[in-house]
Formats: structure tokens, C-alpha cells, sequence
């Protein structure tokens, strides 16, 4: 997955903040789809990623058939990862440990 091609970081326009982000999908079947991760939690040493999606924007009157809803949330969960790992090489990412509270330095 790359940022900029199969998905686009934005400021959420819903917020005031501008660490509030949210991915516009693209070049995929769910084109123009708009998500936001929330709740994201690195765990297991680095090896998994938790987190809440929300679907923001999706065109009108579109349902998910079951099928469907797990193979986009596979997607969105690539997408996920890949920005993470992109924000980090650009140190981008803050690291707060969730037991102290305190920041985390990688």
C-alpha cells in the first residue's frame, strides 16, 4: 500500500484539531470511501495493531453484503499498518505507553 496512490491521509474536516485524521481510499473497489481509525493501539512488542474504523462517507444507499465487510475491513486494516510504518519513518507517529501514560521514544 502506498500513500498518495491507494490512499490518501487528510485532516479531518470534521475536527478542529490537526492531529484528527482521517484516509480516503482509492484505486480499489471502494473508491473515494472515506474512513477514520480510532482507538489505534500498537501491542504484542509492535506485532499488532488495534483500532475502532469508522466509515465516515460512502456513497448513498450503499450496504455491505457479509462477504464484503470482511474483505474491506482486511483492506482498511493494510492501509492501517502501512500508514503507521510510513509516519514512523518520518517520526511522525507520538508513542504513549498505555499502563504509564508516559511518552515512548523508538
Amino acid at each position: 500500500m502506498k500513500e498518495n496512490e491507494d490512499y490518501i491521509i487528510s485532516q479531518d474536516p470534521t475536527q478542529q484539531s490537526e492531529t484528527e485524521w482521517v484516509v480516503i481510499l482509492k484505486k480499489c473497489e471502494w473508491n473515494d470511501f472515506v474512513i477514520k481509525f480510532k482507538d489505534i493501539s500498537i501491542v504484542d512488542y509492535g506485532h499488532t495493531i488495534n483500532y475502532t474504523l469508522d466509515l465516515m462517507y460512502a456513497p448513498k444507499n450503499f450496504e455491505f453484503k457479509d462477504e464484503d465487510q470482511e474483505r474491506f475491513e482486511k483492506h482498511c486494516g493494510l492501509i492501517c499498518a502501512a500508514s503507521i510504518q510510513s509516519f514512523h519513518k518520518r517520526n511522525a507517529n507520538i508513542y504513549i505507553d498505555q499502563k504509564t501514560g508516559n511518552r515512548v521514544e523508538y
